[in-house]
């Protein structure tokens, strides 16, 4: 399983749940070798991602997203719209909604962590897709 192999699972999931077998083959479509066993286990094991048995038929769906999960949202929406320009964490935390509460060092340490930004220099981010 690659990122980008699931990063295109929970893009489908994110319209929509599906059956554990539809799920497996999005996943082979997409260059996994895991067996179903494996990609249940893993789905079961993520964050976000609900499995429930309904009628005899497992679905795979997506759950409630972390505040963390839409605070990395949100600063990734926020350096996209620069489009490839870096910015200081202090104007992305001037730019976030009001709902988030965070720091320029928490905006800064998610940022290392989330795929699609890039910490770099003296601190800036970027998006480096």
């Amino acid at each position: 399983m690659t990122p980008e192999i699931y990063k295109d699972i929970t893009s489908v999931l994110n319209r929509e749940p599906l059956e554990l077998s539809k799920v497996w083959e999005l996943a082979k479509e997409g260059g996994s070798n895991w067996s179903k066993i494996q990609l249940k286990l893993f789905l079961t094991c993520m964050d976000g991602i609900e499995i429930e048995t309904v009628e005899g038929k497992t679905l795979v769906k997506l759950g409630q997203r972390s505040e963390q999960e839409e605070l990395i949202d949100a600063i990734a929406e926020i350096v996209k719209a620069k489009v490839g320009k870096p910015m200081h964490p202090r104007e992305i935390r001037r730019q976030l909604p009001e709902k988030f509460i965070t720091s320029e060092a928490q905006i800064k340490a998610l940022a290392k962590e989330a795929s699609g930004l890039e910490v770099f220099g003296p601190g800036l981010i970027r998006s480096n897709r």
